[in-house]
């Protein structure tokens, strides 16, 4: 009752004097709060988001080392995390600008990697793609955003510019049996060199209307993906490439004389677009390829179920070469 009398006598100025300042006071202590925990909440997701790459070392004679990624670069198919399945189990998540690494004894496995595959986690079901992964080897492999669990291979000295700067998820816990602590092999320094040469591999899905490959079939996505190639061998070779190959190819589905025309046509209208991007005409060239080295061979199955799975093999493939 002492300071409820207290109170009164002060008036109602005073008092609203007081209530003004209570919560000022208060807002100023909620603002530090929130900010304190915006910072912490900063600093979480940036120590979960895991260190950027950096050149991994050899392992084993009796080990295999894979890194896949997920580069900034590409157009996601679908929502959500690419599923990384190791045997049917799995392995990480990679957001676009992630990377994976880990290391198996060496032998054969599958290794797949599914785009927005919620709910059914399709690699889980049915595991198909069989790798014979060599001892002592590291082998750098790149999700297909369209590629039905599929992963494009590269070397290293292909990968690891594109690798620069993807980072590794460390908030997912890996529940692929196969994986086992990696034995670095640390006596001889990693060597890494500017690459002579570069494979970027586009998916003619994203690229063409499908069945198509003349200049106008080609998507609004897909000519920014084209864009995207042309100012960055612009920025990163400043003039130094002497010469840009660029193959298109087919799914094995049809008859091969068709698929090989339509391998030159895709090819010739990427080439046409890089032109119109600003990269020298005599130095681009195309090959059509047609239906050979493909990425997946894809068991017999209804034409829909044939043409999901080979969504990888439908591909034009970029390779630039460096004169220096």
């Amino acid at each position: 009752m002492k300071s409820s009398n207290h109170v009164a006598q002060r008036g109602p100025l005073s008092f609203g004097g007081v209530l003004i300042a209570s919560v000022m006071v208060a807002a100023l202590s909620f603002g530090a709060s929130v900010s304190a925990l915006a910072q912490g909440a900063l600093q979480v997701r940036v120590l979960r988001e895991g260190p950027a790459y950096t050149p991994v070392p050899d392992v084993a004679s009796d080990q295999s080392q894979v890194i896949v990624f997920r580069s900034t670069a590409a157009t996601p198919s679908a929502p959500g995390a690419a599923h990384v399945y190791i045997n049917g189990s799995f392995h990480n998540g990679l957001m676009l600008g992630n990377y994976t690494r880990f290391c198996v004894n060496q032998g054969i496995l599958t290794v797949e990697a599914y785009v927005g595959d919620a709910p059914t986690y399709a690699g889980k079901s049915a595991p198909k793609r069989l790798m014979n992964l060599e001892g002592g080897k590291t082998y750098f492999m790149n999700v297909q955003e369209n590629g039905a669990g599929a992963l494009t291979p590269y070397s290293r000295v292909e990968a690891e510019p594109m690798l620069a700067g993807l980072r590794q998820p460390h908030h997912v816990i890996n529940r692929a049996a196969a994986v086992v602590p990696c034995n670095e092999v640390t006596s001889v320094p990693v060597q890494i060199q500017a690459p002579k040469q570069e494979r970027f591999t586009l998916n003619a899905d994203v690229l063409f209307a499908f069945g198509k490959g003349d200049y106008a079939a080609i998507t609004s996505e897909g000519r920014g993906e084209l864009k995207r190639l042309a100012t960055d061998l612009h920025a990163r070779h400043k003039g130094s490439l002497s010469r840009i190959i660029v193959r298109g190819y087919t799914d094995p589905i049809g008859a091969a004389a068709s698929n090989e025309k339509l391998s030159q046509l895709r090819a010739q209208t990427v080439s046409r677009i890089l032109q119109e991007e600003g990269l020298s005409g005599e130095r681009v060239t195309a090959e059509g390829k047609g239906s050979v080295d493909l990425v997946v061979n894809c068991p017999n199955g209804g034409q829909q179920e044939k043409i999901a799975c080979n969504a990888p093999n439908r591909r034009v493939e970029v390779i630039a070469q460096n004169a220096n």
